[in-house]
C-alpha cells in the first residue's frame, strides 16, 4: 500500500498513485512532475511488452548472416586520422581493410576516427 503525501489516501501501487496525482486539478503540485514521468515510463514499457514482432531466423537467414561477416586479414597500416570529438589530428594504426575502404568517413585527406584518449578502452580496433 502506498499513501499520497498530500491527501493521505491509500493506493495499491505506484501506478494508481501516479494516476491519482495526474488526474487532480488542484493540489499535489510537488508530485505532478513525478507522476507524469512515471506514467510515461509505464506506458512505454507496456507498449514494449505488446510488441511480438520478433521471430526466430530460418536456416537460410542464418546462412546469409554468416556470409555477411567480413574477414579481416590482420594486416595493419598507418593512417592520418582526425578525431570528431576533440578535433585532434594524429596518425593511427588501423586494419588495412578499413584504411583502404571507400565508404569510411573521411574529412579531406584525414580519416575520421576517435582518438585513443576520446575512445578510452571502449573500442578495440
Amino acid at each position: 500500500m502506498v499513501s499520497c503525501h498530500s491527501c493521505n489516501n491509500q493506493f495499491d501501487g505506484y501506478k494508481d498513485l501516479a494516476l491519482h496525482i495526474a488526474s487532480t486539478k488542484k493540489g499535489h503540485r510537488k508530485g505532478k512532475k513525478w507522476a507524469a514521468s512515471y506514467l510515461l515510463k509505464v506506458n512505454a514499457l507496456n507498449s514494449k511488452k505488446d510488441n511480438y514482432g520478433r521471430s526466430q531466423l530460418t536456416e537460410v537467414e542464418k546462412e546469409n548472416k554468416k556470409e555477411m561477416g567480413r574477414e579481416i586479414s590482420g594486416e595493419t597500416m598507418v593512417v592520418d586520422t582526425s578525431c570528431p570529438n576533440c578535433k585532434r589530428k594524429s596518425p593511427q594504426i588501423l586494419p588495412v581493410e578499413f584504411g583502404r575502404s571507400s565508404i569510411a568517413w573521411r574529412d579531406n585527406k584525414y580519416m575520421v576516427v576517435l582518438c585513443s584518449s576520446c575512445r578510452g578502452n571502449r573500442y578495440d580496433l
